[in-house]
């Protein structure tokens, strides 16, 4: 009897161990980005014509957190998407019958160390972030995109930044459905930080203003095995 009673307990031992083995990681992200954009090539009150790209970052591990308001409904199956500096991203998705999973992609970033020469820098500065948020302002300088097979034209404004923004810039790269509404350029080295962009393509006009960092509270929980 005490061998049956052992050999019933000692499945339910093993099983409070792997029960414990199994921890849940709570990364908090602290910080909200946020960008404007307008892109006449949609039409009006089309999704993707207007609005706010807005991504969080935990700065201690240069980490990217991509939901819904950056990405809007082009991956209404995904959940979140986290973008990590050696260009691995975690996917948690969910199906039709409400499961939740966890992928994983990897992309390999841009090597460049400087802003590659189609980018012809002039004189012109501007402010940006300028708020009262706890963030200090922004001062970008102004390049023209130089196109030699086209004529669509570009002017933009960079600043020098310590974080690295290689898993935005390069996350429209991603096999699947979710895509930011704005293609960040993904051949500039990955502390540049693209603060406005003007383009008119064909006539119409496109256009991605930095607007502010501002600080918040955002927790993801990760389940480590």
């Amino acid at each position: 009897m005490k061998r049956l009673l052992i050999l019933l307990v000692l499945p339910l031992f093993f099983g409070i161990l792997q029960a414990q083995k199994t921890k849940k990681q709570t990364i908090k992200f602290t910080q909200a980005w946020v960008w404007e954009y307008e892109n006449n090539l949609i039409a009006e009150n089309e999704p993707g014509h207007k609005g706010e790209i807005v991504v969080y970052f935990e700065p201690k591990q240069n980490y990217w957190l991509f939901t819904s308001e950056a990405f809007g409904n082009s991956g209404e199956m995904y959940n979140w998407i986290i973008g990590k500096p050696d260009g691995t991203y975690v996917l948690n998705a969910s199906d039709e019958f409400g499961n939740t999973k966890l992928m994983i992609e990897k992309l390999k970033f841009s090597t460049n160390k400087k802003i590659p020469s189609h980018y012809i820098p002039v004189s012109n500065k501007k402010i940006f972030n300028e708020n009262k948020l706890g963030f200090p302002k922004i001062i970008g300088r102004k390049y023209i995109v130089d196109y030699e097979k086209t004529t669509d034209q570009s002017s933009v404004y960079f600043a020098d930044h310590k974080v690295n923004f290689s898993p935005l810039y390069h996350f429209n790269r991603l096999n699947i459905e979710a895509k930011i509404p704005f293609s960040f350029p993904f051949d500039l080295p990955e502390n540049k930080l693209l603060l406005e962009d003007e383009s008119i393509i064909t006539t119409s006009k496109i256009s991605l203003v930095f607007k502010e960092i501002s600080n918040t509270e955002y927790f993801v929980e990760i389940n480590d095995k």
